[in-house]
């Protein structure tokens, strides 16, 4: 399966702290990230910020610098693949943590 990836993305980037409603912006042109070892590239299709990320925007020292792209729960499809575990065109749902990295899962075949 060839899937042609594009060079940017949508991305919402934590610009300072504070309630996300105020401080998160829209950066429609962000450059699309090339996995690395033993990583995967997910087209998402669903995303939501979960708990632990909107209380992290408040408080400083839990935040990495900004501008920041914040934790979230996605589903989609990898489009790119540097792991035996994944291939391009599994269906995969997970949890992406800046300070821990993400998680994957396929669902049951």
């Amino acid at each position: 399966m060839t899937t042609s990836i594009p060079q940017t993305m949508q991305a919402w980037l934590q610009t300072s702290r504070g309630q996300p409603k105020d401080v998160l912006e829209l950066d429609e042109q962000h450059a699309v990230p090339t996995p690395g070892d033993k990583e995967v590239l997910i087209k998402t299709k669903v995303v939501s910020l979960n708990p632990v990320g909107h209380k992290t925007m408040k408080f400083p020292g839990l935040i990495r610098k900004l501008p920041n792209i914040v934790e979230y729960d996605l589903s989609g499809v990898v489009v790119r693949s540097e792991s035996a575990n994944f291939r391009v065109g599994d269906e995969v749902f997970g949890m992406c943590v800046r300070l821990l990295g993400c998680a994957a899962r396929t669902p049951p075949r």
